[in-house]
């Protein structure tokens, strides 16, 4: 508990919120999905899941590791396809090196493709994959939301990095 509450606080002490976001497509992102109205749901990394799935307009989607999200996808979007790739929109509840390294190819992720992965900062374990993650070549932009982050592929753009307060 103290590790995720000291994250917190440096979470916070460096967080910004779409004032400080320079790049036209994070700060779509950030305004128009982020910041859109509330999914109805109390579970902020299922919000940001259920928003991202509407802003993106996602229609292949994989869930690794919390098949209950996917109940509650296909009632609000019945005409999602699941794990079909290469999918427009990837969810990993609690992230691990293998399951991640697993993924980093083209067969399974293409170019504008979203990685969320949830409970980046739950102990220094998930952290510290979310930091190698974040820096990897593979991506090119990286979202820190401290409940959750994005990874997003996006070959057109260049390596940026966002902490940003939902």
């Amino acid at each position: 508990m103290l590790f995720k509450l000291k994250s917190y606080l440096k979470f916070v002490l460096h967080s910004t919120n779409e004032h400080d976001v320079h790049s036209p497509f994070v700060y779509d992102f950030v305004t128009k999905c982020l910041y859109s109205k509330p999914k109805k749901s109390s579970n902020k990394t299922l919000d940001v899941l259920l928003k991202c799935i509407a802003y993106r307009k996602a229609r292949t989607i994989q869930i690794i590791g919390n098949s209950s999200y996917e109940t509650l996808i296909d009632d609000a979007f019945p005409n999602i396809a699941f794990n079909v790739f290469p999918a427009d929109l990837i969810f990993i509840a609690h992230p691990t090196a293998k399951i991640l390294n697993g993924l980093l190819s083209e067969e399974k992720i293409h170019n504008d493709s979203v990685l969320l992965l949830g409970s980046i900062h739950e102990n220094i374990e998930t952290q510290e994959i979310w930091k190698k993650m974040a820096e990897n070549k593979f991506f090119n932009v990286s979202i820190d939301m401290f409940y959750c982050g994005a990874l997003f592929r996006r070959k057109e753009q260049k390596k940026e990095h966002f902490t940003i307060r939902i």
